[in-house]
C-alpha cells in the first residue's frame, strides 16, 4: 500500500485538488450522510454486489438525491454497494456533488474492460481517474473499488467533475479464502489535503485494514478523517481493528483524527452460486470514532443522538465511539472539524450530532425520516424477563435511557 496525494494524480490533467469543506479548519461544522443498507448481497465468481439489482439501484439513486436535497458535504456508501450502471445514469443525467463536497461511493465489483467502458461512456461529463491497470497483476479478474466524486478546479477558474477510483489492496480472510481467489489488487490509497495543509482525508476498503501497518497508519491519522467502508460479518475481529488500536494508543498530538467505519446493516443475507443463503451476524459495527477532547458525554449531547440511533461509548483508549443502530438507515450527522485554526472560544468540541435518520419507504420509493426514538430492543428484552421488568418498571416509565444504564451499572 502506498499513499498518494490527490494533487499529484490530478496535475497531469491540469486540474487542482478540490477545496473540500470538511478539510477547511474553520469553526463551521460540515454535514455527512451515511448509508447502512440491509442487503441482501450476492457473492459469485463473476460479481459481488446487490442481490436484488432493481431495488438496490433505486435505493442508491435515491441516496444521491437525498444527498443533493440535504446539501451535504460528505456522502458515503459501504463496500460493494453502488451499482455501476446506476452511477453512470446519474452522472449523465447531471447529478454531481456541489463545490466543496465529496461523494465516497463503495461500488460493486468490476473488471478492467467494464471499467474502461464506464470511463468512455461518462467522458463527456466526468474524468475517471485510477492507477494504471496495466501495471497490476493479471492473475485475478475483479476489482473492489471505491469511487471519490468531486469538483476539481481548472487553471481558468472553471471546474471539472472527477471520479477518482481506488482499488482494494488486500483481500478478506474468510474460511474458504473466497475473495483472495477473485480479487485483483490495487496498490494505492489516495489522500485529500486541505488547501492550507492542516487537515486531510482518505478512504480504505474493508480488509485493507490488514495492510495498515504501523508505518502507514501515521500518514492517515494525523489531523485527519479516515473513512473505512466495509462489507464485513465480523467487524470487531481483533486483527481487523488493529489499526484502530495502533491509532488510539499513539500520542494524541499526532493522532488527532476521526475514524469513520461504515458497514452494511445487521443480519445481512448472502447469496452465492450453487449454495444455500447464509445469514450473517446482526452486528453491523458502524461507528464514528473521535479524539478524547473533541466529543462530549453530557446527557445534553448523548440523548438527542441516542434517539436517532447514534449510541455513545467511551473507550479504554480514551477515545469516544458513536455506534450506529444496526438497522438499515441513512444517518445524517453534523460534524465539527477535527482541528480548527480560529479562536479557541469558537472551536466546537461537542462531537458529531445526529440531525436525522432516514428509513426506506417502499411505497414512496424514497428515504424518509424515521420514527423517534429508534427502537433499541431494550423494551422487548425486558418483556422477555418478567422479574427484570417488575424490578425496573418505575425507571422505564420515568427515566431516560442513560438513567437506565446508570441504574443497571
Amino acid at each position: 500500500m502506498r499513499i498518494c496525494d490527490v494533487a499529484t494524480v490530478l496535475a497531469p490533467l491540469k486540474l487542482g485538488p478540490p477545496d473540500l469543506e470538511m478539510l477547511r479548519p474553520t469553526e463551521a461544522s460540515y454535514t455527512c450522510l451515511l448509508l447502512q443498507p440491509s442487503g441482501p448481497i450476492f457473492a459469485g465468481r463473476h460479481r459481488i454486489g446487490q442481490y436484488e439489482p432493481v431495488a438496490g439501484a433505486l435505493k442508491a439513486r435515491q441516496f444521491l438525491q437525498l444527498a443533493l436535497e440535504r446539501n451535504v458535504h460528505l456522502a458515503i456508501t459501504p463496500e460493494y454497494f453502488f451499482p455501476w450502471d446506476t452511477l453512470k445514469v446519474e452522472l449523465l443525467s447531471g447529478k454531481q456533488p456541489p463545490l466543496g463536497s465529496l461523494w465516497v461511493l463503495g461500488c460493486e465489483s468490476i473488471d478492467a474492460p467494464a471499467l474502461a467502458n464506464f470511463q468512455a461512456e461518462v467522458a463527456d461529463v466526468c474524468d475517471v481517474v485510477h492507477e494504471s491497470v496495466a501495471e497490476l497483476s493479471t492473475d485475478r479478474a475483479l476489482f473492489d473499488p471505491v469511487v471519490h466524486i468531486f469538483q476539481a478546479p481548472r487553471e481558468d477558474g472553471t471546474f471539472r467533475l472527477v471520479a477518482l477510483v481506488q482499488f482494494k489492496t488486500c483481500p478478506s480472510r474468510d474460511d474458504t479464502f473466497f475473495e483472495e481467489g477473485l480479487l485483483r489488487r490495487g496498490t494505492t490509497v489516495y489522500k485529500f489535503k486541505g488547501h492550507d495543509g492542516t487537515l486531510s482525508a482518505a478512504t480504505v476498503i474493508c480488509s485493507d485494514a490488514f495492510a495498515l501497518t504501523d508505518a502507514v497508519v501515521p500518514e492517515l491519522v494525523d489531523r485527519a478523517t479516515l473513512i473505512h467502508i466495509q462489507l464485513n460479518p465480523d467487524p470487531r475481529n481483533s486483527a481487523y481493528r488493529q489499526y484502530r488500536k495502533t491509532t488510539f494508543e499513539t500520542d494524541p498530538s499526532t493522532s488527532e483524527c476521526h475514524i469513520v467505519c461504515l458497514n452494511w446493516a445487521g443480519t445481512i443475507v448472502q447469496h452465492g452460486e450453487n449454495c444455500p443463503p447464509e445469514t450473517w451476524p446482526k452486528v453491523a459495527g458502524s461507528a464514528w470514532y473521535c479524539p478524547d477532547l473533541r466529543c462530549k458525554s453530557d446527557d445534553t449531547f448523548v440523548l438527542p443522538n441516542h434517539e436517532l440511533g447514534l449510541y455513545y461509548a467511551y473507550m479504554q483508549e480514551r477515545r469516544h465511539a458513536l455506534l450506529f443502530d444496526y438497522g438499515e438507515a441513512v444517518f445524517e450527522l453534523k460534524i465539527p472539524k477535527v482541528v480548527t485554526r480560529g479562536r479557541a472560544v469558537l472551536a466546537n468540541k461537542n462531537g458529531p450530532r445526529a440531525e436525522e435518520r432516514f428509513c426506506w419507504n417502499p411505497a414512496a420509493s424514497a428515504w424518509v425520516p424515521g420514527t423517534r426514538p429508534v427502537d433499541t430492543g431494550f423494551e422487548a428484552l425486558l418483556h422477555d424477563n418478567p422479574e427484570a421488568l417488575a424490578a425496573l418498571s418505575h425507571a422505564t416509565q420515568h427515566g431516560s435511557p442513560l438513567d437506565m444504564e446508570r441504574l443497571l451499572a
